[in-house]
């Protein structure tokens, strides 16, 4: 008897804490439902630049976070596990079996959790450069265009949609880190060649393919939506990037820090009415973040 006591015992020293932490976090979620409070906003939020993004890293903060706890957790758990083998007599509770099993779950683990932090490091020079571009379009609010942040498309989203008088636009953002070679300019110029964009230490071919897929996308759903057959200018912004064109394209490649070009690009104006219709169905489509709870 004096054995099971032992094994609970030990048992409990790993278990416990754990165990409580979930319960004071059930409670606390039960006690905030029971509060007579709600939130005063009477609608659903317009989606923000990078919205997609910024739950995406929610997510993998929880993640690193969980993966962070099981670190710390399973070298207490084995032995615990393995003292209470020990206890009970007549298992082989090899100490050196324990020990490669908690080597092996420990580097385990710190493989995802490097995996997990190298991921959202990523993911927030994405979201910086969404921000960074959806600050800059605001100055086109100053001409009267409307400017909507991560539009959904199913399986994808667009990171911005501007529309006015000039036209519709579909932004899609891709913010790289650039070198630091001392080289001055030569270090954040990218050279447009049609398709292809020409970075000082790499050459990219997909991007501008995307921005003009997803302004097809775009017309055609604007069709459907808003009752409305216009043409979408794909436009690819580079923020922080020096742009030299050297074979022009028909996706407009900027740095979004005079967004004003825009309006030059622009081709198809589209009339008072039709600015409108385009403006109410892209709202109602991008008006679907839940305020918090309080």
């Amino acid at each position: 008897m004096e054995k099971y006591i032992a094994t609970l015992i030990t048992l409990g020293v790993a278990f416990v804490p754990l165990y409580a932490a979930v319960v004071c976090l059930e409670a606390w979620h039960w006690y905030r439902k029971r509060k007579p409070f709600r939130s005063p906003l009477t609608r659903a939020l317009l989606r923000s630049p990078g919205e997609t993004l910024r739950r995406q890293i929610d997510d993998l903060t929880w993640d690193l976070s969980t993966w962070l706890a099981l670190l710390m957790v399973m070298p207490l758990l084995l032995y615990a596990t393995y003292l209470s083998q020990a206890y009970l007599g007549g298992v082989n509770a090899s100490p050196w079996m324990f020990a490669f099993l908690a080597v092996a779950v420990f580097f385990f683990v710190l493989y995802q959790l490097i995996k997990a932090g190298k991921k959202r490091r990523y993911l927030l020079q994405g979201l910086d450069g969404e921000l960074a571009v959806g600050q800059e379009l605001t100055e086109l609010l100053k001409d009267g265009m409307s400017v909507f942040h991560d539009v959904q498309c199913g399986r994808f989203n667009i990171d911005h949609v501007v529309i006015g008088s000039a036209g519709v636009f579909a932004v899609e953002t891709k913010a790289r880190a650039k070198l630091k070679t001392g080289r001055g300019k030569a270090d954040v110029a990218v050279k447009v060649d049609g398709d292809r964009l020409l970075f000082p230490n790499w050459t990219e071919t997909q991007w501008v393919d995307q921005a003009r897929r997803q302004a097809q996308w775009l017309a055609n759903w604007l069709k459907t939506a808003a009752g409305e057959s216009v043409e979408v200018k794909a436009v690819l912004a580079l923020p922080g990037w020096y742009i030299e064109v050297t074979k022009p394209s028909d996706v407009f490649v900027l740095n979004p820090r005079n967004p004003r070009l825009l309006t030059q690009a622009g081709k198809a104006p589209l009339s008072a009415e039709q600015v409108r219709h385009i403006t109410a169905a892209l709202e109602q489509h991008c008006r679907d973040v839940e305020a918090h709870e309080i």
